[in-house]
């Protein structure tokens, strides 16, 4: 993968070039599986991180910072799966560098990227935004279908089928344990958790009764 971007002249970095080169990048270089980690996942992502920083209220510097790292957040997978953060992290430094932006806004976009490797555990304001954002869908109503495009994507990465009733299980002991880290997160995006929670319970418990069959 050649990354190619011409350095400006006594400019900033773009967000408008930033986000044409990561989208772009994610559409043309996806392996075939990725059904969940998707230009579409990309751009949900820097929507939350925008509704979560006015929210917080955060400076023009910082949504800049914020931004940048949430449009190359996944940009790893372009490369592997595994490890796709440090990926991510370093063709963002690729990237930003070429485009003449300073070396400590390119370390806290680096910082926000590898912040989202699970388990999570984001140190700063910045790095906590871009935790939230990225499971935002855990707070949401299509949770749900998010839920099973991410099983599809395992299974066709690992070529192996994932058992349903493992899959619920999994899941609901995965929101069980998470915990949202923004004032956000924990005032808006906690209910619709919680909400999922239990729709992933009166699954499992449909299951339980048909005997772990589907219906």
């Amino acid at each position: 993968m050649i990354i190619r971007t011409t350095r400006p002249q006594n400019r900033g970095v773009s967000l408008g070039r930033a986000a044409r080169f990561a989208g772009g990048l994610l559409a043309r270089e996806l392996p075939h599986w990725a059904c969940y980690h998707t230009p579409r996942h990309t751009r949900q992502t820097v929507a939350a991180c925008r509704e979560i920083g006015r929210a917080l209220r955060l400076g023009t510097r910082q949504m800049e910072i914020l931004l940048l790292a949430a449009w190359f957040h996944d940009t790893g997978y372009a490369i592997t799966a595994d490890g796709h953060e440090e990926r991510s992290a370093g063709i963002a430094e690729r990237f930003l560098k070429a485009e003449g932006c300073p070396n400590r806004t390119i370390e806290r976009v680096k910082g926000c990227i590898l912040a989202t490797r699970m388990p999570q555990r984001p140190q700063s304001v910045l790095q906590r935004v871009l935790c939230d954002a990225d499971l935002t869908s855990l707070g949401k109503k299509t949770f749900l279908t998010q839920n099973e495009l991410l099983r599809q994507e395992m299974e066709r990465r690992e070529g192996r089928v994932i058992d349903e009733m493992a899959w619920l299980h999994r899941s609901y002991r995965f929101l069980r344990r998470h915990r949202f880290t923004t004032r956000y997160g924990r005032t808006v995006l906690e209910a619709g958790k919680q909400a999922n929670i239990r729709r992933l319970r009166r699954l499992m418990q449909k299951w339980e009764k048909a005997g772990g069959r589907t219906a």
